[in-house]
């Protein structure tokens, strides 16, 4: 078996190149949830008041880390 990662040959990236984070960007909705403290009906009246923005990937709902940092933020 060939090891993506460290073969550039493979992957196309110079080894170290590619960069991971600690914390995600982004979360699922259920994610963002259980982060929150709020249920998914809660989550989704505080997108229609304007006050969490949703983002849109394909087909898939995500709430920016950033838009979870700030309400918990406020919270405080």
């Amino acid at each position: 078996m060939v090891d993506m990662i460290a073969n550039p040959e493979v992957t196309g990236h110079k080894a170290g190149s590619v960069a991971f984070h600690d914390k995600p960007r982004a979360r699922r909705i259920n994610d963002a949830c259980a982060a929150l403290g709020v249920s998914r009906s809660h989550l989704y009246a505080l997108a229609s008041k304007g006050l969490i923005r949703l983002v849109r990937i394909g087909n898939r709902t995500v709430v920016p880390e950033s838009e979870i940092d700030r309400l918990l933020g406020e919270a405080a």
